[in-house]
């Protein structure tokens, strides 16, 4: 006697579950790395757009001054003059808070400071600095300062 079954069996309807429970594994981890690298692309670029902005400033000799940018871990800011000063009013701070920026005296040529240089946009600080994710710190982006005053990033620099 045949018996005929309509449906599923219980091994069946496991194997598609844990199957299931693979994908969204897998969809869930792509979706954070993301996430992550999102993050670090934004920063990087509000960075390079800040240092940008300042180098601007002191091509147009805005205010006859020269104009520089100051590095610290957690953020980075831009000031009016060649020696930064935690108080001066003008002061523009880009903080970041998953990021973190590395930054030594032999990466960046004399230490934290950039000055560009009123016309030219020139720095006597040429160097570069490393972005990172502070989660996730095998991710990371260098900006490079050439001694003209442009910045360029490379990508996952090691």
């Amino acid at each position: 006697m045949k018996k005929d079954f309509l449906g599923f069996t219980i091994i069946e309807l496991l194997i598609v579950i844990a199957v299931m429970a693979t994908l969204i594994t897998m969809s869930v981890a792509v979706f954070v790395n993301l996430n992550h690298n999102q993050a670090l692309e934004r920063t990087t670029a509000q960075v390079v757009a800040l240092m940008q902005a300042t180098r601007s400033k002191a091509q147009t000799s805005k205010a006859d001054a020269q104009y520089g940018v100051h590095l610290q871990t957690d953020r980075i800011i831009a000031f009016v003059g060649t020696t930064y000063e935690t108080t001066a009013p003008d002061n523009i701070i880009l903080s970041f808070d998953d990021v973190s920026l590395s930054a030594t005296s032999s990466t960046v040529g004399g230490g934290q400071n950039i000055i560009f240089k009123k016309i030219s946009g020139a720095t006597d600080n040429p160097g570069t600095f490393n972005l990172t994710l502070s989660s996730l710190p095998t991710i990371v982006k260098m900006v490079k300062i050439e001694a003209t005053g442009l910045i360029s990033v490379q990508e996952n620099v090691q």
